[in-house]
C-alpha cells in the first residue's frame, strides 16, 4: 500500500467548531504565511490551524 497525497490546509474555524473557511496549498512552505496572514485578522472566538490533510501542525 502506498501513501497518498494530502494537501496542506488552512482551516478557520467557528466559536462552535464548525469549518468557516478552508484554504488548501500545495506545501507547507505556501501554507505557512497563509496561516500566519489568517492569524493576525482572526475574529474573536474564532481559531485558525494549519493543517497536513487531517493532522493538525499548528492552531491559534
Amino acid at each position: 500500500m502506498s501513501k497518498g497525497h494530502a494537501d496542506h490546509r488552512v482551516v478557520i474555524r467557528d466559536e462552535n467548531g464548525r469549518i468557516i473557511k478552508d484554504t488548501p496549498a500545495e506545501n507547507f512552505s505556501l501554507a505557512l504565511p497563509i496561516y500566519e496572514a489568517e492569524l493576525e485578522s482572526l475574529a474573536p472566538a474564532h481559531s485558525v490551524a494549519l493543517q497536513h490533510g487531517a493532522r493538525i501542525i499548528r492552531q491559534s
